[in-house]
């Protein structure tokens, strides 16, 4: 997953490129001591063009607007040991921020 965060200025993306590995991720960052938000970009699968969703949202089959409909999902993440920890599901990505 590699320094996917470094410096953690007000946000980052965390990817999982492997289509077959989810693995577990954690992030020291020097000086943040704060919860973070985690917003997922989903799919059923790697090549998947319907089902995607960002922060549990989806334009369903047409979008007119290119507008998500509402406010997104986010889980907080809080540091445990001055470190960030999470998932990250195989081929999946993520937007976290402070």
């Amino acid at each position: 997953m590699g320094d996917a965060l470094a410096g953690f200025p007000d946000a980052g993306v965390l990817i999982n490129k492997d289509p077959t590995t989810s693995y577990t991720w954690q992030l020291q960052v020097p000086g943040f001591s704060s919860r973070a938000h985690l917003e997922r970009l989903e799919a059923p699968a790697v090549f998947s063009t319907n089902g995607v969703t960002l922060g549990g949202q989806s334009f369903g089959d047409t979008t007119t607007t290119g507008v998500l409909p509402g406010p997104p999902q986010t889980e907080a993440v809080l540091p445990r040991a001055r470190r960030l920890h999470g998932q990250a599901a195989a081929a999946s990505a993520a937007l976290m921020t402070q």
